[in-house]
């Protein structure tokens, strides 16, 4: 598990660390050579490299990125970008490319996107996408395809998506979701289906979501889960089971629950020794769910928070 930038108690941190399941313990990442301090970007892993790009500073928003390869233990600093300086995009790897589409700056919300070869070290532009400009929005990698959904602006939340296949460099709309529009919805693809839940819309935070089906073209709404509405909640993967833990409404949270697509059923987490906290860290190692970070405690003021837990389901 390896983390870098964010915001802390003192505002955007241009530091980082990796931590290690196996041995239980944390190292120092190097510095970031000119990568200024930042929040509101999108880490990718590339089976190789961590890349860094985008996000905002304490008075900007940033267009730079840079890559670390954990092998060598160092930084590169990545090629200049055709996009425009933004936070909060969407952002993919395809086993090639990574792919970015769509986030904000100020008001501005943007409906364009590049891709980054890292073999090559060269972007290219995506073709026009057919959905409008938005941020927060959540996306996942099909092995063919991109799936971007939902997101907001200033005056709204979206429910409707597209998939962009980066071979064909084409773009398709997708079916509106039976479930209201939102940010920051928990979002992960089984192999089957794209799986979307949680999340901040227009009546405030949300515990409901929606399945994907992309050989059927079809949506289906989620059986009701046994959790709060929320909204900054951490989420991941297993392989078979979608774990959601943590976030918040009007008051953080500690606790999380688990869904099986197939059986379309959910089940609670066990009660977890970490404090109530949101917009927290979070990896899927094959066997364990690592949570670090995030903005803790159950009121007001925030306090950014510097322990982490694991959990094998």
């Amino acid at each position: 598990m390896m983390i870098w930038g964010g915001i802390g108690n003192g505002g955007p941190l241009a530091d980082g660390a990796a931590y290690d399941p196996g041995s239980d313990r944390w190292r120092n990442l190097p510095a970031a050579g000119t990568l200024s301090a930042r929040s509101g970007h999108v880490p990718i892993w590339t089976d190789k490299e961590l890349l860094v790009w985008g996000g905002r500073s304490a008075t900007s928003d940033l267009a730079d990125g840079a890559a670390y390869n954990p092998a060598s233990d160092r930084w590169r600093p990545m090629p200049a970008s055709p996009l425009s300086p933004r936070n909060s995009m969407a952002a993919v790897w395809t086993g090639r490319e990574a792919l970015y589409w769509g986030g904000r700056s100020g008001n501005n919300f943007f409906a364009d996107g590049a891709a980054y070869d890292p073999g090559s070290g060269s972007w290219r532009g995506l073709a026009a996408s057919p959905l409008s400009g938005r941020s927060t929005l959540t996306a996942a990698w099909t092995g063919e395809e991109m799936l971007v959904w939902g997101g907001g602006t200033a005056s709204g939340f979206f429910a409707d998506g597209a998939a962009y296949n980066p071979a064909s460099n084409t773009w398709r709309l997708i079916p509106a979701a039976p479930v209201a529009g939102r940010i920051g919805a928990a979002t992960v693809w089984t192999g089957r289906e794209l799986v979307v839940w949680g999340g901040g819309g227009r009546s405030g935070h949300l515990a409901d979501g929606a399945a994907y089906d992309l050989g059927a073209g079809k949506w289906r709404v989620l059986a009701p889960a046994p959790i709060g509405s929320r909204g900054g909640h951490a989420w991941a993967w297993t392989g078979q089971e979608m774990l959601i833990w943590g976030g918040g409404d009007r008051e953080r949270m500690n606790d999380g629950a688990r869904y099986s697509p197939v059986s379309n059923r959910w089940e609670l987490l066990p009660a977890s020794p970490l404090r109530p906290r949101s917009t927290l860290s979070v990896a899927w190692t094959g066997k364990l769910l690592l949570l670090w970070g995030g903005q803790a405690g159950a009121g007001s003021p925030t306090e950014s928070a510097s322990d982490g837990a694991r959990f094998s389901p």
